[in-house]
């Protein structure tokens, strides 16, 4: 009996403090609500407005569930081995039964939450600003060979609600390159130091080894070379190499590079025709290429999202981004490229149009001033003739 009632004693001491215990998560909000899982900084431009336009989604629907935004605050490939437990402690702290759905912004945050080895949240995943393919974590930070998997076809078991995700064509762009330089030898492909440039590096290497054996591939990685470096090799290219772009957001010192820095890498004398796999420097220095549709619905997403709060079942809608051919209208012209030999479905970027279009507001002021000036010069000349005339019928008319 005593010994039961020790048990009992000592049931009662420890009951507060399995009480504390068992709040240490709580509830983070005692309404419905959706977290945002985001890469960069919620102030980052393009997270921002994002987020501002689905908050007013949400508001003229009538909807003012909260939104809770973490910012995983992954900027280079430098701490990738650390982003799958970095995700995981972070989802602890929201698990609990008013989380409605979770939203994914950014490639890392995506890659670090497919990555966990449980996914058994029974609340719907959307995306943006992502692509289908995703590395397998944890990756070491020197690691120069990496597997990766297809979202649309490895990941049944994830309860996916609906974004979009972009898919970069390989094949067509190597296609695109032979067709207009049958005599391509080589292919020097550019990537930086970000996630993004080691998923498509790692894309660009498998898709040339199993589908053009034929093409020897130069990696001009910046992660392991500073840009001098790159630079002094493209200078040194065969001539029948070809440059395709990647990305170069990172330099190998985790430093953001300038767009600028793309134009110094490749400057305008080089003789290797330049293309781009992302959209990247179709602007100014590449020819052009088969790049994804960056666009993105705020609104379809916010419409799934508020499904989420009314009804138990979300349609799934993880939409691809489809892909353009984009070709830059002055660099056609500088390599000789005639149009005829481009696909038939094409944008052609004309840079003196984009810098009218641009300017146009200013452009239009001027004119108008301008054309008021000229008014008011004609006006004047008219002005003075009239008094010239009448000063000369004064004269007569005083000599009479």
């Amino acid at each position: 009996m005593n010994r039961h009632l020790f048990i009992i004693f000592i049931l009662i001491l420890l009951f507060p403090f399995s009480f504390l215990f068992s709040q240490e998560k709580g509830n983070i909000s005692s309404n419905p609500y959706i977290l945002v899982l985001s890469s960069y900084n919620p102030d980052n431009y393009r997270t921002a407005n994002f987020i501002k336009d689905l908050e007013r989604h949400f508001d003229e629907r009538g909807h003012n569930e909260r939104i809770f935004i973490e910012d995983l605050g992954y900027s280079n490939i430098y701490t990738i081995s650390e982003w799958k437990e970095k995700m995981q402690k972070l989802l602890k702290k929201y698990d609990d039964d008013n989380l409605r759905a979770i939203l994914v912004l950014g490639q890392e945050a995506w890659c670090a939450y497919l990555n966990q080895d449980s996914l058994c949240r029974d609340v719907p995943l959307f995306v943006s600003f992502a692509s289908d393919n995703v590395l397998r974590l944890p990756c070491k930070q020197n690691d120069t060979d990496y597997s990766f998997f297809s979202v649309r076809n490895d990941c049944t078991q994830v309860n996916m609600g609906g974004g979009f995700i972009n898919e970069y064509d390989i094949e067509a762009n190597i296609k695109l390159i032979k067709h207009i330089y049958p005599d391509v030898s080589n292919v020097a492909f550019i990537s930086d130091n970000s996630y993004g440039g080691v998923v498509l590096q790692t894309l660009v290497k498998q898709e040339m080894k199993e589908k053009f054996p034929e093409i020897d591939l130069t990696l001009l990685d910046c992660r392991f070379e500073g840009v001098n470096s790159i630079k002094h090799r493209i200078t040194n290219l065969s001539q029948n190499s070809v440059i395709l772009i990647g990305t170069w957001r990172i330099n190998n010192n985790g430093l953001y590079l300038s767009k600028h820095t793309l134009r110094d890498l490749i400057t305008k004398d080089n003789p290797n025709p330049v293309f781009s796999l992302t959209g990247l420097g179709i602007s100014d220095v590449a020819i052009g290429g088969y790049v994804p549709d960056y666009k993105f619905d705020v609104e379809m997403i916010a419409d799934n999202l508020i499904k989420c709060f009314e009804t138990s079942y979300v349609s799934p809608e993880i939409i691809p981004t489809r892909n353009v051919y984009h070709f830059n209208k002055s660099n056609l012209k500088k390599f000789g490229i005639r149009e005829y030999v481009l696909p038939s479905e094409k944008i052609i970027e004309d840079q003196l149009e984009g810098k009218i279009k641009k300017y146009q507001e200013y452009i239009t002021i001027i004119l108008i001033v301008m054309m008021l000036l000229c008014a008011l010069f004609i006006r004047y000349i008219i002005t003075e003739r009239k008094l010239k005339l009448k000063q000369e019928e004064l004269i007569i008319a005083l000599e009479k």
